[in-house]
């Protein structure tokens, strides 16, 4: 958010359009505002979008306005969604067990790895000052001491990975974060990730649906993905992630035992497990 208000606009148009409506007393309770305050930010809001909010006499709480336009939320669903499931780990994380409005469980959270606190804050601190740093790692083939200079985390099959530059293999790579055994600075100069070509660039993936599902499978997956009556779906991701959305895609069905999803052959990108294991740091 550039500013508070801002946020406290955000706030009001979340309420305004995915739930019942907004009260100062609402505002206030979320913000820490009195109630007077609140009251103001609301007419502050009324008057520079008057389309946007009227007040219901009968549920005593400003409600949506017939031209509703948001100008400081995104009103995609799963934008909304993501939204809830963030809030519910700002909730854990600030042990405010009532911040969420919506009843929110997330099953990531119960099933990933724990980690560990010294490794994660000096790995983060890496990141954030673009710093060097040495790591004793255990891939899937030996445990090695190498230095690596971190630039993003990255989370996919529910887990934690660091894309870094590796400076033993020369190469960047992604590095499963509770795999890091130890940890220290370095100081080795890091080395920036603008050449880092396979995350600075974008491509599409091509998937169909398994045609060989039961046509009760297949109808599903329609359903879960919003394909309408079709069969394909396009997914951009950074060149790095390949891998991880492969994997996604065509996990295999536990009941049917076939792939649920292929990838269609004219946009194949590199398919040996070499490749996908030297991407990702394995």
């Amino acid at each position: 958010m550039k500013n508070d208000r801002s946020r406290l606009f955000a706030y009001l148009e979340t309420r305004l359009y995915w739930g019942e409506g907004v009260t100062a007393n609402m505002l206030g309770n979320a913000f820490g505002l009195a109630r007077q305050n609140a009251q103001k930010v609301i007419s502050e809001y009324t008057r520079q979008f008057p389309d946007n909010i009227q007040y219901d006499a009968s549920k005593k709480m400003q409600v949506m306005g017939n031209s509703f336009h948001a100008h400081y939320i995104r009103v995609e669903p799963e934008r909304y969604l993501d939204y809830l499931r963030g809030v519910d780990a700002v909730a854990r994380y600030w042990a405010e067990t009532e911040w969420n409005e919506v009843m929110f469980e997330d099953i990531d959270r119960q099933i990933r790895p724990s980690q560990n606190t010294e490794i994660v804050k000096t790995v983060l601190s890496a990141i954030q000052n673009e710093q060097v740093i040495s790591i004793f790692y255990q891939s899937k083939f030996s445990a090695q001491l190498r230095e690596i200079s971190p630039h993003h985390l990255v989370y996919a099959g529910r887990r934690y990975h660091v894309r870094a530059y590796c400076h033993l293999l020369n190469m960047y790579l992604d590095f499963v974060l509770p795999r890091i055994l130890q940890v220290e600075a370095s100081t080795t100069p890091w080395v920036s990730y603008h050449e880092d070509t396979q995350w600075n660039q974008w491509t599409d993936m091509r998937f169909e649906i398994n045609p060989d599902l039961p046509e009760h499978v297949i109808c599903t997956l329609q359903l879960d993905n919003s394909l309408g009556t079709g069969t394909t779906r396009t997914i951009n991701t950074r060149q790095a992630m390949i891998a991880y959305i492969r994997r996604e895609m065509e996990r295999i069905d536990w009941k049917e035992k076939k792939r649920l999803w292929l990838e269609v052959p004219d946009n194949l990108h590199s398919t040996s497990t070499f490749d996908e294991v030297k991407n990702t740091g394995d």
